[in-house]
């Protein structure tokens, strides 16, 4: 493989003055790296934790945003053989590593989302790490924050642009949903020791939802907890999402109560001012 030096600067070949070379523009190159992206996870349990970290992760987060969506894909996948392989010989080293490059990675990758990463790309690598990082690892804790965050944004995107996002959850295509439906698919897939923080963190997300957003959560979430036959979480799931929707009605309520306050108030003010009216 070329070096990272080596695919961001200009190749020693003769050019045209005055231009300059764009390595993602390169579509030779590109498909010499899309040859060698797709061949190391064949042999990734053979590639030592240092050579990975000097050689190959570099040159992976580069491709991560290339317009070209079988490179991308390609290089999310080198990311996932990573995280699930194993090695007797440097297993410290190689665990270490994966956390490091655990913090870059979804950065990365949700930088772009929706846009050039590719969902299946990212929901694989997310799947990856909740599987394979030791458990409460703050890598896996990054993870989920950084897909809450994400989360949010979309919606409020959503919002702003006018969409319907509530009204066709079930048929909806919208990266918001696709997010918030990998988010749900976490609840059973992180370790014990992560699963609190989940919990917390879709609390705030769906407290600062609106009303019909919140609703129709709930009610995914219910679906998702009916569903489940995991007799450790769904106790405990289901005594928060009680809580959970108990939250939802009261704050519901209180904006309900705030509302004809200030609508009496402003009656109240009015009728004053007419009576002072009046009497001048």
């Amino acid at each position: 493989m070329p070096s990272y030096a080596e695919l961001i600067n200009q190749p020693d070949l003769p050019s045209l003055a005055g231009t300059r070379y764009i390595w993602h523009r390169d579509e030779v190159q590109t498909s010499r790296l899309l040859f060698y992206l797709r061949v190391v996870p064949t042999c990734i349990g053979l590639i030592p934790a240092h050579m990975f970290r000097d050689k190959v992760a570099s040159i992976m987060f580069l491709y991560l945003q290339h317009s070209n969506e079988k490179v991308t894909s390609a290089s999310h996948s080198v990311m996932v053989s990573f995280l699930s392989s194993g090695n007797d010989a440097d297993q410290d080293d190689r665990t270490a590593l994966k956390e490091q490059l655990i913090f870059y990675y979804i950065k990365r990758s949700l930088e772009d989302y929706p846009g050039v990463t590719p969902f299946d790309g990212l929901a694989s690598g997310v799947a990856a790490i909740v599987r394979h990082i030791p458990a409460g690892s703050p890598a896996i804790l990054f993870c989920i924050h950084s897909l809450v965050v994400k989360a949010k944004d979309l919606c409020d995107s959503a919002k702003v642009q006018g969409k319907s996002l509530w009204r066709s959850w079930e048929e909806s295509t919208e990266p918001c949903k696709k997010t918030l439906d990998l988010l749900l698919r976490l609840i059973f897939l992180v370790d014990i020791q992560s699963f609190p923080y989940l919990l917390k963190e879709l609390a705030e997300l769906v407290t600062l939802l609106p009303k019909e957003g919140q609703d129709v959560l709930l009610d995914d979430m219910h679906a998702h907890v009916a569903e489940s036959d995991d007799v450790t979480r769904k106790p405990v799931l289901v005594s928060w999402l009680q809580s959970l929707s108990y939250i939802s009605s009261q704050s519901s309520h209180s904006e309900s109560l705030s509302k004809a306050t200030n609508a009496s108030s402003v009656a109240s003010d009015e009728l004053t001012l007419n009576r002072t009216m009046a009497r001048l």
